[in-house]
């Protein structure tokens, strides 16, 4: 989809990241609500990034449509979801316990308000 990667590319971000890495950059993600790669936020291309280089099993459900991105080790949580998850809406995705997770995935987008809480 974009070519090879180089030094000083603004799609360097998506380089590396095993397995996951490369289905990232081989989707057409000018299908999904976060269009093309090169025209993504800052703030997502740095989450990628950090995400792609992380051991940890991380996702991202990024916007009001909560578009899945995952590394390798979340590819292991999804299980028979993988690879058919990326690039489609969190709670679809994970439709057997959407009740359970609406009210959590909601709060970030501004679909209901956020809490802050102190300790005593």
């Amino acid at each position: 989809m974009h070519g090879k990667l180089g030094p000083n590319t603004s799609l360097d971000f998506l380089s590396g990241g095993g397995e996951m890495g490369a289905l990232i950059r081989a989707h057409d993600w000018r299908v999904t609500p976060l269009g093309s790669p090169d025209s993504w936020p800052h703030g997502l291309k740095t989450l990628v990034g950090v995400m792609l280089g992380s051991n940890q099993p991380m996702f991202i459900a990024w916007g009001a449509e909560r578009t899945v991105l995952y590394n390798d080790a979340y590819a292991e949580i999804l299980a028979r979801k993988h690879p058919a998850a990326l690039g489609h809406d969190f709670l679809n995705v994970w439709h057997e316990i959407r009740a359970d997770l609406l009210p959590i995935v909601s709060r970030p987008t501004g679909v209901s308000p956020s809490t802050w809480t102190t300790s005593p």
